[in-house]
Parts: C-alpha cells; sequence; structure tokens
C-alpha cells in the first residue's frame, strides 16, 4: 500500500477548512436574513415599568393667558328701605389666568356699567357705574384635559367686590305734574347711592381650549393667538353689601302759599339678596 505524500495531506486538510468555512459563512448569512423575518411575526418586545414613554420629560407648555370678558347680570338686591339694586347690568373685564390640565383660575379688574332700572319703589330712574376685582377658581368635573378638542365643563368659585355708585336721571317718575299737589309730599329728588359688596359666586363653567402651545422664541410660539373660550354661569351671594344713601325728600306742599319744601335725608343699611350672572371670556395667549 502506497503512503499519502505529504503534500496531499495538506491539500486535502486545505479543501476541508474551506468547507467548514463557507458552511459557518453560509449558517451566518441565513442566521442574519431569516432572524428579523422571524422575530417580526413572533417576538414582542415589551418595555417595563417605569421606562420608555412613562419616564419621557414633556415640554414645558405655556400656561399663562390675558382674559377679556364681558358679564351679564341679574341684580335682586333690597333692603329693609326703599333702597336696593334692581335690574340688569353688564361688566366689562381685563385681567390673568393660569391653565393647568384639571383647573384653572383668573382674576380680573372688572368695570361696571348697570343697572338701569327704576329704584327706590321705582320712583327714580338710576343709572350705576363703578368698578370691582373678581377672581375666578375651576376644576375639571372630567378625565379629559381641559384643552382637550372635544371641550371642558367643571365647577368653579368666584369672589367679586364691587364699588358702584347708582345717580338719579330725570324727574320722579311717580310725582304729579302740579308741584304743590298733596300727593308730592314724600317723594324724592336728587337720588344719590354708593354701594360696596363682596360676593362670593358658586358656578359651573364650560370651555373650548386649543392644544397648549410649548415655549420657545420661534415666532409661531410668539404670536399673540386666541387660546379659547370660557363660559361661566353662576349665582352671586353677598358676604356683606352695604350701602350709603342721600337724597331730598319733599316735604307736605302748602297750597295756600303754594311753597313747598325738601329735606335732606342720608341713610345706610344693608342689602340681601341675589344676583344671576353669564360670563364669556376670551383668552389671549401671547
Amino acid at each position: 500500500m502506497r503512503a499519502k505524500s505529504p503534500s496531499r495531506s495538506r491539500s486535502l486538510q486545505r479543501q476541508n477548512k474551506s468547507l467548514a468555512i463557507g458552511s459557518l459563512v453560509g449558517f451566518l448569512l441565513a442566521s442574519i436574513t431569516l432572524v428579523p423575518a422571524y422575530g417580526a411575526e413572533t417576538v414582542t418586545m415589551k418595555l417595563p415599568a417605569g421606562s420608555g414613554d412613562s419616564t419621557r420629560v414633556e415640554p414645558p407648555v405655556r400656561n399663562n393667558v390675558w382674559t377679556v370678558s364681558v358679564t351679564g347680570l341679574r341684580h335682586n338686591l333690597k333692603s329693609a328701605t326703599k333702597n336696593e339694586v334692581l335690574g340688569r347690568s353688564g361688566n366689562v373685564s381685563l385681567g390673568l389666568g393660569y391653565i393647568e390640565k384639571s383647573w384653572m383660575t383668573s382674576a380680573s379688574v372688572d368695570f361696571i356699567l348697570g343697572p338701569f332700572e327704576p329704584t327706590y319703589g321705582e320712583e327714580v330712574d338710576v343709572d350705576y357705574s363703578g368698578t370691582g376685582v373678581t377672581w375666578w377658581w375651576g376644576y375639571s368635573a372630567q378625565t379629559l384635559d381641559l384643552r382637550s378638542v372635544d371641550g371642558g365643563y367643571g365647577f368653579a368659585l368666584g369672589l367679586s367686590y364691587a364699588d358702584f355708585v347708582g345717580r338719579a336721571v330725570g324727574r320722579n317718575r311717580k310725582a304729579p305734574d302740579n308741584p304743590y299737589d298733596p300727593e308730592n309730599k314724600g317723594r324724592v329728588d336728587n337720588y344719590l347711592i354708593q354701594v360696596n359688596s363682596l360676593t362670593v359666586i358658586p358656578a359651573i363653567f364650560f370651555t373650548w381650549l386649543a392644544p397648549a402651545r410649548a415655549r420657545g422664541n420661534a415666532p409661531d410660539l410668539l404670536t399673540t393667538r386666541l387660546e379659547g373660550w370660557f363660559l361661566t354661569i353662576g349665582a352671586g351671594m353677598p358676604l356683606d353689601a352695604s350701602y350709603k344713601a342721600k337724597y331730598s325728600r319733599r316735604e307736605e306742599p302748602d297750597q295756600a302759599t303754594q311753597t313747598t319744601s325738601t329735606e335732606t335725608v342720608s341713610e345706610g343699611g344693608n342689602l340681601s339678596g341675589y344676583s344671576i350672572l353669564v360670563s364669556l371670556a376670551g383668552l389671549l395667549g401671547t
């Protein structure tokens, strides 16, 4: 039997080694090709609790807004005498607000116009005007963000302080044309009343707000825009409402001499009752 030559033995070893390397490379290439396809169908990666999106820090947003609001009120405030505040009035308000996901708050300066209806037993037409301040705090009654596209609603509580003055316009509405008529006795003229009130306002609110903007210096983030609307419906109950009134009251005229005289009356007291209000505020973001 002829022995294998050393050169032939080394050649066979090289062939076997090349075959083994080729097989290994083929297996690796097949693995790289097949594993992603297999994994896409069967492998589901789950992030552990407390990782991923749950720990992502959201960028800060703009929560501050300017408020411009119009309020309509119906007053029914009376005293033990004929001094009273009755009728419809309106407020125009400017202020600042802050919006969070589940609550919002605002404070404003109010310019009071009205009421403009008769008072003091409907004897005199009185026009009221004045100023005040109002603070609102509202909490969402739903699980959605207040800035949800579906709108929001909730409960609100307001606290308002007002200082306004009423002045008589025109002559006494119930006085007869003849100034010496006995019915003129007790009629009032030159009526002036000053009212100070601190009022708590339980209410419900509805919101239609745009999504919040991120903070930044980009032009589109710095442009003033309408953030949305805030509608409030509530009832005001005075915690403390006082008045000071001053007017001229006619004495019984003397028909024989055709003379009449008046006395100046100053009085004060407390008012009690309620007010109904509906307020619509536009929210401006800058």
